[in-house]
């Protein structure tokens, strides 16, 4: 799992309704499992391996110019699109653990007396993953449109113009 993280535990917070006090190792985790699961899958491991590497050499190196490690490209795709998809699929993926923690007695739930009821829950969460659908097509769309411009996402999706899908059902080489 990468470790740069392409959007920052206080822009969720600024642009969501997680409160400030919401700890920035929990949405941490979050945002690395959104990046690593939801966004490899859409844009494929060498899009985003370039995308992270970039941005991880400016991290490296504080006060540097991006320009000097990001081409203006991924900066594009980051600042229109990225940021907007892992900002919901974060909101998505942690929406579960909000209201619970795990201890060495178990797994406990917390409760108050302003608690949402299980069907609010759900689609508040539903949203969030709608959002997230949202941005991607976008991102797919801006993609395809400039597919010259991003050669690595245009190998993930393969020469014919369709990404490539396994659902893990074989039906025999005669076929």
């Amino acid at each position: 799992m990468a470790k740069t993280k392409l959007i920052s535990e206080q822009f969720i917070k600024d642009y969501s309704p997680v409160m400030q006090n919401v700890s920035t190792k929990f949405l941490s985790m979050h945002i690395l499992e959104s990046q690593d699961i939801e966004l490899r899958y859409v844009i494929g491991d060498d899009l985003l391996s370039e995308i992270i590497s970039g941005y991880t050499g400016y991290a490296e190196n504080p006060g540097s110019d991006i320009d000097d490690y990001v081409v203006e490209k991924n900066q594009i795709l980051r600042d229109n699109y990225i940021k907007y998809i892992l900002l919901y699929y974060t909101l998505y993926r942690s929406a579960p653990d909000f209201d619970s923690k795990i201890t060495n007695k178990g797994i406990e739930q917390q409760h108050s007396d302003y608690s949402v009821n299980k069907i609010s829950y759900e689609n508040r969460r539903k949203g969030y993953k709608n959002d997230a659908e949202s941005y991607v097509a976008r991102m797919l769309d801006y993609l395809e449109t400039n597919i010259a411009t991003y050669p690595l996402y245009a190998t993930f999706i393969g020469c014919n113009g369709e990404k490539s899908f396994d659902n893990g059902w074989y039906l025999g080489s005669d076929l």
